[in-house]
């Protein structure tokens, strides 16, 4: 019986120290987990460090983990000693001094401790011998270290030198004797001063200069070389660099929708259609004769693209290129940016012109165009060149029309910092928009520089008549808002409407975009946002989790496009597939097959009035084809009863009735001239009840 129970004993003594030992090792275990950690925040801190800086020293010195405390780096009372008790010294070549202990209790947490499970941004040491901690740094920050004394983060610095500038997202931008030359980013851009090809094909010595020994080449990389709005591409295959661009495209495909039409740019040329009463497309004439055979009495309305005739300037031959009206020319203008109404027209050249025509810019909201006399109302469907925005002087980015008055982002040439200054024009300014901060101007035939110093990159404007307002992106990310919705006062409630009101946000955004009622916007990182009337700002992400919970999923996180309607939003998701309020009252089992048939890439609604049966949206497909749906009238910017124009010409969809093949039609009582039938007509209007390819359009076009 003792005998037992000195057994019993003595084995509650051998498991009671088995479960010591592995208490200990698991307690040991949860320290090391802890150091690692310790280890990974404080990487992490000195690579962002170099990301943003540009280099490893503070003051000429190596900078410590205290100093990335001090700088806020790492968070206040961040504990620099790991859960050992020893210090963690950041020391030269990117290494951590950390703790060794060959004790054995220690054995398992060592083994996780040198066996990286628990790392991302360090690597452990080879063995307990070679006890430095490695910091694992990106392509990107080992070159920043590579070149630290030729970086600075002050570009005012640089003058007349040559070296980088380190801007705030951490970008490195090389200027060369103080001009700049190229960016380096996930591809180089190169400035378009920079020749990177000879007329043979072969790599040019001014190229070869300006890249030697900043040890940054490599084969399969793209160089794209900008210009303001257009960029070519290149190939780097390590023994030359081949041209991606053998027939250049010009500029950006650009399609904008009005409430009272739209208009394309394709390949730098401007093409319109529709209502045709104010000579805002190319044909000639805005008089006709009726099915009848009588003179119309009604809105004439064009129902093809015409492509805009523009008047050529600056070349030896011009003048007998405009006498032969010969519009098509290797020497006519291309146009980057556009905008166009019912009544007029206008576009900003590759080289910063702005061309203008129709009746209200040429005769009622005017100022000078080279080649046109006021009053004389001749050949007002052509383009002719502003004598103030002629590209040299004065520089033209984009222009807006609302209402009577004209907006052109303008540089002059003896500018020296970056963006755009709002210039204004116009019969009157009632609703605020040219940003003077008062609503009083009337008869401003000249160009106008607007009180504002604000310099832009972008504006654009929501579309309703009812809820019309202007957003601006400055050149370092913000968005101002401005513009009367409703009344004559410039300030209500402590707000000033009248000037542009930068909206509070800790974000930086990079692109605008217009809609009917909401703008889109994109910050930096390529998220989508909603910015209201009233400068709400709430993510794309945020709307469809709160309102569209029962079809929102993990293949909504990221969105590839988004616009609003009235009261709700449509999306393109990351598997290309279309979501939200794109269905109309008519929706059938044949509309949502098609759309389920379509991989979308961009999508945009280009007529709401808060009625289903009123609505349109036109989308484009991962094959650069655009398909749309919806009502396809449209109302006049001077009367909202009045139907006046179309949104996309009929042809181009091919649904017009074979015994109705009109090229142009009559808008008379409100109603214009009936071509289609069947699913394709609604209320004797034009309607397309189901998604519909629009040839002609199929490009990869920015919806403006």
């Amino acid at each position: 019986m003792k005998f037992g129970i000195k057994v019993l004993f003595f084995l509650f003594l051998f498991i009671n120290s088995l479960y010591a030992n592995s208490y200990v090792d698991s307690l040991t275990l949860t320290k090391i987990k802890k150091s690692i950690q310790k280890e990974e925040d404080i990487a992490l801190a000195y690579k962002k460090y170099i990301f943003e800086r540009g280099t490893n020293k503070f003051d000429n010195t190596l900078v410590t983990v205290q100093k990335l405390i001090d700088l806020d780096y790492l968070p206040k009372g961040f504990n620099i000693k790991n859960s050992f008790g020893k210090e963690i010294i950041i020391k030269e070549n990117h290494k951590l001094e950390t703790f060794t202990d060959s004790d054995l209790t220690l054995k398992q947490g060592l083994d996780d401790y040198f066996l990286n499970k628990y790392r991302s941004n360090t690597k452990a040491p080879l063995s307990i011998n070679k006890n430095d901690v490695e910091i694992i740094l990106s392509s990107d920050e080992t070159y920043k270290i590579e070149f630290a004394d030729k970086i600075t983060t002050n570009k005012a610095t640089l003058g007349t030198l040559s070296g980088y500038y380190l801007d705030e997202k951490g970008i490195l931008h090389w200027y060369d004797n103080g001009n700049y030359k190229y960016t380096l980013s996930k591809d180089l851009i190169v400035d378009n001063s920079v020749s990177i090809l000879t007329d043979e094909g072969t790599i040019s010595s001014d190229f070869l200069q300006l890249v030697k020994d900043k040890n940054f080449m490599y084969a399969g990389q793209k160089i794209l070389k900008e210009s303001e709005d257009s960029v070519e591409q290149y190939l780097n295959t390590n023994k030359n660099l081949v041209d991606l661009n053998p027939s250049k495209r010009v500029g950006k495909t650009l399609m904008r929708f009005t409430n009272s039409g739209a208009a394309v740019i394709i390949n730098g040329d401007i093409f319109t259609w529709g209502n045709n009463s104010k000579m805002t497309v190319s044909i000639g004439k805005n008089t006709y004769t009726n099915s009848s055979g009588n003179p119309g009495t009604g809105v004439p309305v064009t129902n093809v693209m015409v492509n805009a005739k523009s008047i050529v300037y600056d070349n030896s031959d011009a003048t007998n290129f405009n006498n032969k009206k010969f519009y098509s020319s290797p020497i006519r203008p291309n146009f980057i940016d556009f905008f166009s109404t019912d009544s007029a027209v206008c576009g900003v050249s590759l080289k910063g012109e702005l061309y203008c025509g129709g009746e209200d810019i040429l005769e009622n909201n005017y100022i000078p165009f080279t080649n046109y006399t006021k009053g004389s109302s001749t050949n007002m469907e052509y383009l002719y060149r502003s004598t103030f925005f002629t590209g040299d002087e004065n520089k033209a980015k984009s222009v807006l029309i609302l209402d009577n008055t004209y907006l052109v982002l303008n540089r002059k040439k003896t500018d020296t910092v970056e963006g755009y200054n709002i210039y204004f024009w116009g019969k009157d300014n009632l609703k605020g928009f040219a940003g003077t901060g008062k609503n009083t101007e009337s008869n401003i035939f000249t160009p106008t520089k607007s009180s504002s110093d604000i310099r832009f990159t972008d504006i654009t404007n929501t579309i309703s008549n009812e809820n019309k307002k202007i957003l601006g992106l400055d050149t370092v990310g913000n968005l101002y808002i401005w513009g009367l919705i409703s009344g004559n006062n410039c300030i209500d409630n402590g707000i000033d409407f009248c000037t542009p009101r930068k909206l509070e946000s800790e974000l930086n955004f990079s692109s605008i975009f217009s809609g009917i009622d909401f703008f889109t916007v994109i910050d930096t990182s390529g998220n989508f946002y909603r910015v209201s009337t009233n400068g709400e700002i709430e993510s794309a992400v945020s709307i469809m989790d709160k309102s569209y919970k029962d079809i929102y999923n993990e293949d909504d996180a990221r969105i590839l496009s988004v616009d609003f309607t009235k009261n709700g939003m449509v999306w393109v998701n990351s598997k290309n597939q279309l979501k939200g309020d794109y269905t109309l009252s008519s929706t059938d089992a044949l509309f949502e097959d098609a759309i389920s048939q379509i991989q979308w890439a961009k999508i945009k609604v280009i007529r709401d009035d808060n009625n289903k049966d009123n609505k349109a949206m036109c989308g484009i497909d991962v094959n650069n084809q655009m398909y749309c749906w919806g009502y396809m009238v449209v109302n006049s910017s001077a009367q909202n009863d009045s139907v006046s124009g179309l949104l996309l010409p009929m042809f181009n969809a091919n649904l017009h009735d074979e015994t109705k093949d009109f090229l142009f039609l009559e808008n008379s009582s409100n109603s214009i001239t009936t071509v289609t039938s069947g699913d394709w007509i609604k209320d004797s209007k034009y309607f397309i009840k189901y998604p519909t390819y629009i040839g002609g359009f199929n490009y990869e076009f920015i919806f403006k």
